[in-house]
C-alpha cells in the first residue's frame, strides 16, 4: 500500500512540475556589419496574434518582422549582435516572437547607448537613451506601449519634463537651459 501511495504522489509531482516542450535552435547570420546569434522556435505555431504587436521570425535565411502577423520559425530566447570588432552591441530576448523583459544597446565602445523594457512585445516599463558620453538624453515610463507617467528629455540644449497619462501629454516643464 505504501508503494503505491508513493507512486501517486510522485505521478502527482510530475504533473505539477512538468514544463511545456519547446524544440527550438539556434541561428547565426550576418546582417551587414553585424552577426546576429538567436534562438528560433521549430515547428510551433501560435493560434491567434496580436495586431497591436511586432512578431520576429526567420525564413530564407533572414529575420523579418511584421505588426500582427509572421510567416516563419518564431524567434525565441536570447538574441544577440555583435560588431565586426566581436563587440556585443545588441541583447535582449524574445518569447514565440516577440519582444520581452530588458533589451540592451551599446555602443561600439562598450558604453550602453540605451535600455528599453518590453512586456509581451508593447513596452512597458522604463526607456532609458544615453549619450556617448554616458549622460542620459532621454528617460520615459510606458505602460502598454503608451508614454505614462515621467519623461525627460533634452532638445534644443533645453531639459524638458513632460508628465504623460496613457499616451496624452498632461504637463510639460522646461527645467534648465544649459549654457545660459
Amino acid at each position: 500500500m505504501k508503494w503505491l501511495l508513493a507512486i501517486l504522489i510522485l505521478a502527482g509531482a510530475n504533473r505539477v512540475y512538468s514544463q511545456e516542450f519547446i524544440n527550438t535552435r539556434k541561428i547565426s547570420l550576418s546582417r551587414g556589419d553585424t552577426t546576429v546569434v538567436a534562438g528560433i522556435l521549430a515547428d510551433v505555431k501560435i493560434d491567434k496574434v496580436n495586431p497591436r504587436v511586432f512578431y520576429h521570425w526567420y525564413a530564407n535565411g533572414q529575420i523579418y518582422s511584421n505588426q500582427g502577423g509572421y510567416s516563419g520559425n518564431l524567434l525565441h530566447g536570447e538574441y544577440l549582435e555583435y560588431a565586426q570588432s566581436g563587440k556585443l552591441l545588441l541583447k535582449g530576448f524574445f518569447m514565440k516572437g516577440v519582444k520581452s523583459g530588458q533589451w540592451i544597446y551599446w555602443y561600439e565602445t562598450g558604453s550602453i547607448h540605451e535600455t528599453i523594457e518590453y512586456s509581451e512585445g508593447l513596452l512597458e516599463g522604463k526607456t532609458t537613451r544615453y549619450g556617448n558620453d554616458g549622460r542620459i538624453q532621454y528617460s520615459a515610463a510606458y505602460r502598454s506601449d503608451q508614454l505614462h507617467g515621467e519623461m525627460t528629455t533634452v532638445w534644443n540644449d533645453t531639459l524638458y519634463q513632460v508628465t504623460y497619462r496613457n499616451g496624452i501629454e498632461k504637463k510639460r516643464t522646461s527645467l534648465h537651459v544649459f549654457g545660459k
